[in-house]
């Protein structure tokens, strides 16, 4: 039998709300949810978007109150990527100790096994030590138990898959058919997530095939320049950075979701498109395997391979029932595996086993 939480007994530490990045995605699905409240948990941001100098000062507050508030609570959670993300955050793993408390790492890193690697003989100390002082780590998948089973312990380890929090979602599932496809990339722009493969595709395709919303921060006047370059701003559209009702509303138009990354944790907007009903394209990397079944609920290419994102687009394209399907079976996996009661009950485990042993 799982204990009850009180109030505010977990301090969770992360990035601001109002941030880019999946781990602000990640924390805003669990403010909308409730389960802050739920769980018990009361948020410490500590990175926020801005310049160097707004960025120093807003860690040092967010650092200031955590070292005044950090003997109020039981459980620290902390949210962390790599390189800047995890140093940060490292000074935040040892406050946790010296005061006794059960610290969690929550690794969101897409690249984390890349700075683990590319790290000098000290970092790499570093982020053994840190790794090994804390009580549990959670990563995204059973790829990434793998990979941080070669820094730490296996048995510290938890899979903690994203989860997506959508309200009233069945009434938003795009049901109709039509071409050209609206097919949609939601991600930084930028080469780790393919955006240049999608733009080679694009120079293939016909704007009577398909119209392409590019949705995200990141190279923007570089993927403006490409697209101008190669002639295909009639289909190819750069929406810029979205949130909010936009959002929404590219999630309910969209027919296909795109994504051909090159290294990925569990990336949130292919769960918010599953929770849509839209059958995902991207690439076996990180999580990804877990989430999208190739032929299933989507198609999973190899990265790099525009020709493939060509071949994969025209095929559902041209085969109605077979988008149908996709459509069905993205929903389904949306609702067995990444809604948000999911990770709801595993964090209430974690959070109780450690409760438990103080």
């Amino acid at each position: 039998m799982i204990k009850n939480l009180y109030k505010f007994q977990v301090m969770m530490v992360g990035t601001a709300l109002n941030t880019k990045g999946g781990i602000s995605s990640v924390i805003r699905e669990y403010c909308e949810s409730g389960i802050m409240e739920r769980l018990g948990i009361c948020y410490y941001p500590t990175h926020c978007d801005g310049s160097k100098l707004q960025k120093i000062f807003f860690y040092i507050q967010g650092l200031t109150k955590i070292i005044i508030d950090v003997p109020k609570y039981h459980i620290i959670h902390i949210h962390t990527a790599s390189w800047w993300s995890y140093r940060r955050l490292f000074i935040i793993i040892l406050l946790g100790k010296i005061f006794t408390r059960k610290v969690i790492i929550h690794l969101h890193g897409a690249m984390f096994h890349i700075y683990y690697q590319k790290a000098n003989i000290f970092e790499k100390k570093i982020i053994e030590f840190g790794f090994n002082l804390a009580d549990k780590i959670i990563v995204l998948s059973d790829w990434w138990r793998e990979q941080i089973s070669k820094i730490t312990d296996l048995n510290r380890i938890i899979v903690v898959k994203n989860a997506v929090y959508i309200k009233d979602c069945k009434k938003n599932i795009f049901k109709n058919f039509s071409r050209p496809l609206n097919v949609l990339f939601m991600g930084r722009l930028e080469g780790r997530k393919g955006v240049y493969d999608v733009l080679d595709a694009a120079e293939k395709l016909s704007p009577k095939e398909v119209v392409i919303s590019l949705c995200g921060d990141g190279e923007i006047s570089n993927v403006k320049k490409k697209v101008e370059e190669k002639g295909i701003g009639k289909w190819v559209k750069i929406m810029g950075w979205i949130d909010g009702k936009r959002k929404e509303l590219m999630f309910k138009k969209a027919h296909i979701f795109l994504l051909p990354s090159y290294n990925e944790g569990l990336p949130m907007s292919i769960l918010e498109a599953l929770a849509y009903g839209i059958p995902v394209i991207s690439t076996p990397v990180g999580g990804i395997p877990e989430a999208i079944r190739d032929g299933q609920n989507g198609f999973l290419i190899p990265p790099g391979r525009p020709d493939l994102i060509v071949d994969t687009l025209r095929k559902i394209a041209n085969n109605p029932e077979l988008w149908k399907q996709l459509s069905l079976n993205a929903r389904k996996t949306y609702k067995e595996k990444f809604d948000m009661k999911h990770i709801e009950y595993k964090l209430r485990q974690i959070y109780s086993e450690l409760l438990k042993n103080l």
